[in-house]
């Protein structure tokens, strides 16, 4: 009976203030209870935490937006696109002329000795400038002023000289690819002299000029740089109406002092002109 009133003392002073404390830090089963939360946030936080641990790790980014770098074109014509309407272009050529002479004059045995002349694969170098507009993304139209040097043939006879300078009219259609295709119209005025010992009293002026009609199509290939500049290749194969003129010369035929008046005519067939330029083509 002694023992267990001396168990109960000791219980009371050591175990239950033990007891009482454990109760005060006690952590409750549904802790949602305490704060009024919802419990599935409690669930969620917990298990995020326990996943993580005191860091949360970022969320994944689904589907996310790939911005591609593409290549660009150099070559592809937008110009049209970027807001240029016209632009000028300069060029240097390299005309190579094909054509033949037929000659005809009342001179006894002229026939016979300078009947004919047969040019083939002269070289005349000149230069152009064209003024042009953008008529969309892929056609261009412009007029062009071409000058060309003079092309001089001299023999016993006389010195013979010819320049076709123009004014063309074209149109071009530019592929993506920097190539090109195109076309034109024109007039050429034709300049012709002929002088020599046979004509320095001659009766009529020694240079003749005429307005002739020129066609040709052209292929090229524009290397674009910078915003609005292109670097031109360009060949064309035209065919040029040939001129015709007519002249009067002194000679003494029978050679008793006594000059007198002959004719000759001097008619070019088509003159068909290879040319190669290149030049320099800038949009505003």
């Amino acid at each position: 009976m002694l023992f267990k009133k001396i168990a109960f003392v000791l219980y009371l002073a050591c175990f239950a203030p033990i007891t009482a404390f454990g109760t005060m830090i006690y952590v409750p089963a549904n802790p949602c209870a305490c704060d009024n939360r919802p419990c599935d946030d409690v669930v969620i936080l917990s298990r995020d935490f326990r996943k993580s641990g005191v860091v949360k790790k970022a969320e994944k980014v689904e589907n996310p937006v790939v911005v591609k770098k593409t290549k660009s074109n150099t070559f592809k014509n937008q110009d049209n696109d970027a807001g240029y309407n016209v632009y000028l272009a300069g060029n240097l050529a390299m005309n190579i002329w094909n054509w033949k002479n037929d000659y005809n004059s009342n001179y006894a045995g002229t026939d016979l000795l300078f009947s004919q002349d047969e040019y083939s694969g002269e070289t005349v170098f000149g230069g152009n400038v064209a003024l042009g507009v953008y008529l969309s993304k892929n056609w261009r139209m412009d007029l062009e002023l071409g000058l060309t040097k003079e092309f001089e043939d001299y023999d016993e006879a006389a010195t013979y000289t010819l320049s076709m300078p123009y004014l063309m009219a074209n149109a071009y259609y530019d592929f993506d690819s920097g190539f090109y295709l195109g076309g034109g119209l024109g007039i050429v005025r034709s300049n012709v002299t002929i002088d020599g010992l046979l004509f320095q009293n001659s009766t009529s002026g020694a240079k003749y000029t005429d307005n002739l009609f020129k066609v040709g199509v052209a292929a090229g290939y524009a290397f674009r740089f910078g915003n609005n500049m292109h670097i031109d290749l360009r060949y064309r194969l035209s065919g040029i109406q040939g001129p015709e003129i007519s002249r009067t010369f002194l000679w003494d035929q029978y050679n008793d002092g006594n000059y007198r008046d002959f004719s000759l005519k001097i008619t070019s067939g088509l003159v068909l002109e290879n040319a190669f330029s290149v030049g320099l083509r800038v949009s505003f």
